[in-house]
């Protein structure tokens, strides 16, 4: 079996992640319209500095997030022309796994880079465990 492994773990990939997968056929065997999307990554966990990573890993969620809204609004877009899909727009639901879930979670709080890159998050001396 082949597996990809991103951040220690062997997720991330909507084409070799098994989990992801198994909960999006369920899902479309139940009748939903479903969408495996993959987001960019930018996480670099090598950087010398716990801040310089902490800064990395907010830049990747935040274009995450970007992503997941570029996908509504592909499937916003095809709703209007002709809804390819057979998609109910007023009922868009996002999860995930992992870094998927925060990004499913932040996706209608975060606006703006800045809102992630708050001193708790970038500064070395909030982290309890250094």
């Amino acid at each position: 079996m082949l597996q990809i492994f991103r951040n220690g773990n062997a997720t991330g990939s909507r084409t070799f992640d098994y989990a992801t997968q198994v909960f999006c056929k369920s899902y479309a065997a139940r009748g939903y319209v479903v969408a495996n999307t993959d987001y960019r990554f930018g996480w670099n966990p090598a950087l010398p500095t716990e801040p310089q990573r902490a800064a990395s890993l907010m830049k990747a969620a935040y274009r995450g997030i970007q992503d997941v809204k570029a996908a509504i609004r592909f499937l916003r877009m095809d709703y209007e022309n002709g809804n390819t899909y057979g998609i109910d727009t007023s009922r868009i639901i996002i999860c995930g796994q992992g870094t998927g879930g925060w990004i499913a979670t932040c996706l209608n709080s975060v606006d703006k880079l800045s809102e992630l890159q708050l001193p708790k998050f970038l500064d070395a001396n909030c982290y309890p465990f250094n």
